[in-house]
Parts: C-alpha cells; structure tokens; sequence
C-alpha cells in the first residue's frame, strides 16, 4: 500500500514544476485537464461512497481505479495515493477506514482544485515569456 505519511513534498495539492514543465505552452490544455477533475471528481467520490456504504469491494476497487486515472491528468500525487490506497486495500479493511478514505481523497481533491488557480495563472506567464 501506498506510503500515506505526510512530508513536505507531499504536503503540496499538484506538482507545479511538474505541471508548468508538462504543459508548457498548452495553458488550454492544462485547463481542459483541470475542468474534467473538478466536473467528475465529484461524481466519481460519490460513486465510491456509494459503494462503501453498500461494502461491493469489487466496485470500490474499480471506482477508484477510475479516480485514480482523473487524479493521473493534474499529477496529483496524494489524490493518486489516497486513491490506490483504496483500491488496494478494498476488502481489507473496514468500511469506516474506506469512509476515511473517501474522505481524505475529497479534501485533497478540492484542495488541488483550489490550489489550481496558481498553477494555470504561472503557466500563462510562461507561456508569455517563450
């Protein structure tokens, strides 16, 4: 299972270098990435408390994998940790540990949305600057 402490490096909602390296140039792009978290995320954490609250560990794991894919585009490391812990860990552990789970990966979902902002705004200004 994914190491889950907290460190500086982890403490950080996205990976900016990594973004800015990434989509230099493709601000739309970048955009378009960030569009389709924050108008599927939501859906898709449902989908797993859903499921959580009914214990289909099978689908857990499958709803989660699918998270996983949409944390994947923004590089969202905890979102990503937070979301392969949870489906490694389908019929593990306790519904109320998936429920913390679940969570957890809420919380850091909407602070990579807020804390994408930044990212997009210093990403336009590189892509000025070139």
């Amino acid at each position: 299972m994914a190491d889950l402490k907290r460190s500086p490096r982890i403490m950080e909602p996205l990976d900016d270098e990594l973004l800015l390296e990434e989509f230099l140039g493709a601000v739309d792009t970048l955009l378009m990435r960030r569009e389709e978290l924050r108008s599927n995320g939501p859906q898709r954490i449902d989908r797993i408390v859903r499921r959580v609250e009914v214990d289909d560990q099978y689908d857990i794991a499958a709803a989660a994998r699918d998270f996983n894919v949409s944390a994947k585009a923004l590089f969202t490391r905890r979102d990503r940790d937070l979301a392969g812990a949870l489906q490694q860990s389908a019929g593990m552990v306790s519904r109320g540990c998936q429920g913390r789970l679940v969570a957890k990966l809420c919380r850091e979902m909407n602070r990579c949305l807020d804390h994408s902002p930044s990212v997009i705004a210093s990403a336009r200004i590189v892509s000025r600057a070139n």
